[in-house]
């Protein structure tokens, strides 16, 4: 189901961005674009694997469902909203509880 997600919605100018607290090597920002899949680890979905283009895969600090939402949230937003460029931060917190955000800027 991911997959279709991704073929369906890889817009430019729709950015993530990965604030890791807990593990800050693994904070990172990319094009939605360039995002090529996210699995669940072998944990039982405790973790996330995340490959992007042109980057090593990483595994930030957030289950596979967690991160799964997230994605679901910005594919939701990117397409209600008509700004031009869009940054959907997810912090992972030293907890290892999550927020996110988005924030779309308009360009003229």
């Amino acid at each position: 189901m991911e997959s279709n997600l991704l073929a369906k919605n890889t817009q430019n100018g729709v950015y993530i961005c990965i604030e890791d607290k807990y593990s800050p090597i693994n904070s990172v920002v990319f094009e939605l674009s360039q995002l090529m899949h996210f699995l669940p680890l072998s944990n039982v979905g405790n973790t996330v694997l995340i490959s992007v283009d042109g980057m090593i895969d990483f595994s930030p600090s957030i289950s596979f469902a967690k991160f799964l939402s997230f994605f679901r949230y910005v594919i939701e937003q990117s397409q209600k909203q008509n700004s031009h460029s869009h940054l959907f931060t997810i912090t992972i917190k030293e907890d290892l509880s999550c927020e996110w955000r988005n924030k779309g800027v308009n360009t003229v």
